[in-house]
């Protein structure tokens, strides 16, 4: 009896053991599955997996987990081919880029509206956008072999070719806020070209250049606000600016900057690392001493406060978009983790990622 009795228990139960071993996967299953493989580097196995969950009945549900999954869920298209140095204009409607290489080197300016449509272009490189998104400029070489900016009207219209008398020129870029948008541009000096001079001039004045007076220092780099509103100028040794000039290989290494405030520079600032935030009401930098590190913060016209003090191996400060916050990296042991603190002083920092692999670049 008891031999007849698990007879029929294992007929009973063979079939559904071989149901379960043959039920097809759900949709969500299938997609989880395919997930899976693909983080694993299973391509083929994972595709497979993604058809199917395309053809099944609710797709629709996974269309777009699909898409971001494998990279494909945002149209693009193509603008230019070989090409760099894409910088938007500050309200997103115009794009420049690069072409070529040495005395080929040409700026593009493209209106980014479907389809884009070419708006100016030129011999030249370094192409800065005007705050109120009505102008760009770049640095180009004149008929005469000096170096000259063109400003092309982003609204159409003649473009305007000033001259520069210098035997080199940098860091072109155009700012201002509240008021009419400057030119500042680093130039040499003729007969030297270690010595560096900054000269600024509003881009719809009287034409006059005026020169920024910088004491002991010369000027290396131009560091203006996102929102070009405001500019910060980096300071460095004698020489330091023969390394920008273009075919240099050389890197720079400054430690001191300040902002530019009128026709002169603001207070003085030492330290490295130095960033804005997005709305360009607050710049932040590192600022290092015998005593230890700390993250120094500068809101508007306030006074510069410390915003966080470091005790471990620290890197790349980030400000938040209102500058009210400040994230970094920081090594406790062998490890980087990201913290964020107040950029006004009053708190600790907070950790936010706790991994084992390395956390980087906020």
């Amino acid at each position: 009896m008891t031999r007849i009795a698990l007879a029929a228990l294992a007929l009973v139960a063979f079939p559904l053991a071989a149901q379960q071993r043959t039920a097809a996967p759900s949709t969500a299953e299938r997609f989880d599955r395919a997930y899976f493989a693909w983080e694993a580097g299973n391509y083929d196995a994972a595709l497979e997996d993604l058809k199917r969950v395309l053809a099944a009945s609710d797709a629709d549900a996974f269309h777009d987990r699909v898409a971001e999954l494998t990279g494909e869920i945002y149209d693009t298209r193509e603008i230019a081919q070989d090409a760099r140095a894409p910088r938007w204009s500050h309200d997103g409607r115009f794009l420049a880029y690069e072409t070529g290489v040495g005395p080929t080197r040409r700026v593009h300016v493209v209106r980014m509206d479907a389809p884009s449509t070419a708006v100016a272009e030129g011999n030249g490189l370094g192409a800065s956008f005007a705050p109120d998104n009505r102008h760009v400029a770049w640095l180009m070489q004149g008929s005469n072999g000096r170096p000259m900016i063109r400003v092309v009207p982003l609204a159409g219209g003649a473009p305007q070719d000033i001259a520069l008398d210098a035997p080199s020129a940098a860091g072109l870029t155009l700012f201002g806020r509240g008021g009419p948008t400057r030119i500042a541009v680093l130039v040499g000096a003729e007969g030297d070209a270690n010595i560096a001079r900054l000269m600024v001039r509003d881009l719809s004045g009287d034409g006059t250049w005026r020169e920024v007076a910088i004491t002991g220092r010369q000027p290396v780099e131009l560091m203006p606000s996102p929102d070009g509103g405001r500019l910060l100028v980096a300071t460095g040794e004698r020489g330091a600016f023969a390394r920008m000039i273009p075919g240099f290989t050389g890197q720079s290494r400054t430690s001191a900057f300040s902002e530019v405030v009128g026709n002169a520079l603001g207070e003085t600032y030492t330290g490295v690392m130095p960033t804005w935030s997005r709305d360009g009401s607050t710049y932040a930098w590192v600022e290092t001493d015998d005593e230890g590190s700390r993250i120094r913060a500068r809101r508007g016209a306030d006074a510069a406060i410390t915003a966080v003090t470091l005790q471990y191996r620290f890197q790349a400060p980030a400000l938040s978009p209102d500058g009210r916050r400040v994230a970094f990296s920081q090594m406790l042991r062998e490890d980087w983790e990201i913290f964020t603190a107040a950029t006004d002083g009053r708190s600790d920092p907070v950790r936010l990622t706790r991994e084992i692999q390395h956390d980087l670049f906020p």
